[in-house]
């Protein structure tokens, strides 16, 4: 997680004036451009998908299943759950907003 001296200021005045709880963490991984992502950004893909709740690899439905395999088992130790996700064609969204959903 990047933490900006702006965003320690801000944290601690809203410590002080408010209660709030952050919901879950969804990282987006571009399926498409797994492959550069992975070797231009690793390190930072890593820590985004370590601190979230679930990985959701966009445009799945643009992969062929073999391609999808490949990234799931290379993210796979870093991720707590991870899902295909397809907005053009619905796939992945119900557990996206079940997981926004839940308590």
């Amino acid at each position: 997680m990047v933490t900006t001296q702006e965003l320690v200021a801000a944290s601690k005045l809203a410590q002080r004036d408010c209660n709030y709880e952050i919901g879950p963490v969804i990282t987006l991984v571009n399926a498409e451009d797994f492959e550069f992502l992975w070797e231009e950004r690793r390190n930072l893909l890593v820590a985004q998908m370590e601190d979230a709740d679930l990985v959701a690899l966009s445009r799945a439905d643009l992969q062929e299943k073999t391609v999808l395999g490949r990234i799931k088992t290379e993210i796979e130790p870093f991720s707590k759950e991870i899902i295909e996700l397809s907005t053009a064609k619905g796939q992945g969204l119900e557990r996206v907003m079940n997981l926004l959903d839940s308590p």
